[in-house]
């Protein structure tokens, strides 16, 4: 492999030179195929998984805003002044949905929030959190139960952010289809930390 060999005789020596180095170079070819090939099913994966996880993040949006609107326009509606306790009860229901949406938005935020590909000191149990409550907005996974379970004492470890959050939404997505597919009604999927000495 490598730079092709100079070949000045025409034996066969010199025949199995040029062959040596047509092969050299298909395997240079083949290499870099199988390469691309790599990053583009890499890339289909984690546009799938974006578009689940925006479908999710869409609905979880979605739905508070639909209820917002809807005791706006019954407020709006409402020929009489409503009571003081009906006006808290609405209020109360307004910032309860608009905190549901802003927490959505947030994990979302966090997830194009770039990790780096360079290593570095990183919060594994941050991380495994992040994860967790990307994995909650999954459509695929509406039955699934996740449960985090993170000791406090788990050190800062030297890793590359974002490898370790797709690693372990990878492992969190294996874990859920193959409950789902179990045909549950309902399944659980804990997640654990633990500082081994």
């Amino acid at each position: 492999r490598g730079p092709a060999l100079e070949t000045t005789r025409d034996d066969e020596l010199g025949s199995l030179m040029r062959a040596v180095d047509r092969m050299s170079i298909e395997l240079d070819d083949q290499k870099q195929q199988i390469e691309i090939d790599r990053q583009r099913h890499a890339h289909q994966d984690k546009m799938s998984a974006v578009g689940a996880l925006a479908a999710g993040v869409a609905h979880e949006i979605n739905n508070p805003l639909a209820i917002i609107a809807g005791v706006a326009q019954e407020l709006k509606a409402t020929p009489e002044p409503a009571s003081t306790g009906d006006l808290e009860e609405r209020a109360r229901m307004i910032l309860l949905q608009t905190d549901r949406a802003s927490q959505a938005a947030r994990h979302l935020a966090e997830l194009a929030q770039p990790q780096g590909q360079a290593q570095d000191w990183v919060d594994l149990n941050t991380i495994v959190h992040r994860a967790v409550n990307l994995m909650r907005y999954d459509k695929r996974y509406r039955q699934m139960r996740f449960e985090c379970l993170l000791a406090r004492d788990v050190p800062a470890i030297h890793a590359s952010g974002d490898a370790l959050q797709h690693a372990v939404m990878r492992m969190l997505s294996l874990a859920a289809d193959a409950a789902v597919r179990t045909g549950a009604s309902s399944c659980h999927a804990q997640v654990s930390t633990r500082a081994d000495d």
